[in-house]
């Protein structure tokens, strides 16, 4: 592993935070359960040891095999948290095809069908992860390398499921924009170059796939609804059962 953490700063994580903050219908998300985040791997100590205190038993990593590799799982394996690696691309970094793409991705429309596209070709994973969460004790933190785009479209998945609207969904997704200066230092301090491309200012892609805009989430539920009839058919078509929705809802939710 590269020892990248030459910026203390930017050591622990910029884009976790508790859904706990999400509006769902007849109720609200239990505080410590669910948190959704950038890399987990270069956690300081006592960042990981908070989080330990905080109930975070379980780590969800959606990182391609390659990523997961390259950092590892960083010092909360010191404690006894359960790790799943379930990868929702095979490529590292990102897709080999969209790569290609990245070019052309430059407006919040094109984002949103690429999530789309993402949430169906990695249904049976996304259905695996909502399954880990849902019968794993304590908390849980789910992350890919920035929190964003694979983050993003896990815990649309989570937060269709436990009854958020599509509003208070694209509202998530668009409280990374406030962290993105931080966060693309951070993942290029640690990807280096490891990733296809830089995040510098002279040299990253353009376009709206380097940004967090409220109407790529948008526009991934109404391309999924006009798809399919809802955001989770592909789930359910995946294995993911009324049953254990009702578990995920069971343990996330409280009535006010």
């Amino acid at each position: 592993m590269t020892d990248v953490l030459s910026s203390p700063e930017l050591l622990d994580p910029v884009n976790l935070r508790d859904l706990a903050a999400v509006p769902v219908a007849n109720g609200c998300i239990r505080e410590s359960v669910a948190f959704r985040s950038d890399d987990v791997s270069h956690l300081s100590t006592e960042y990981a040891d908070s989080l330990w205190n905080r109930g975070i038993r379980t780590v969800i990593d959606l990182r391609s095999p390659g990523e997961a590799a390259y950092t590892g799982r960083g010092p909360l394996a010191a404690h006894a948290i359960a790790y799943h690696h379930i990868p929702l691309v095979a490529e590292v970094a990102a897709p080999a095809a969209m790569n290609q793409a990245l070019p052309q991705v430059t407006t919040p429309d094109h984002v949103g069908q690429w999530y789309a596209d993402l949430l169906e070709s990695a249904a049976p994973q996304l259905a695996t992860g909502l399954t880990v969460l849902a019968l794993s004790p304590g908390g849980t933190v789910f992350h890919c390398a920035a929190g964003k785009d694979r983050t993003g479209v896990f815990a649309a998945a989570l937060l269709s499921a436990v009854g958020a609207d599509a509003d208070a969904i694209a509202d998530d997704y668009a409280r990374t924009s406030a962290e993105l200066p931080r966060l693309h230092a951070r993942v290029q301090m640690i990807m280096g170059g490891f990733l296809p491309f830089d995040f510098d200012a002279d040299s990253m892609p353009s376009g709206a796939m380097m940004g967090a805009e409220r109407t790529s989430m948008t526009v991934m539920q109404r391309t999924l609804v006009r798809r399919h009839g809802d955001v989770l058919a592909p789930l359910r078509a995946a294995g993911l059962s009324q049953e254990l929705v009702e578990l995920l809802r069971t343990k996330m939710l409280a009535t006010r």
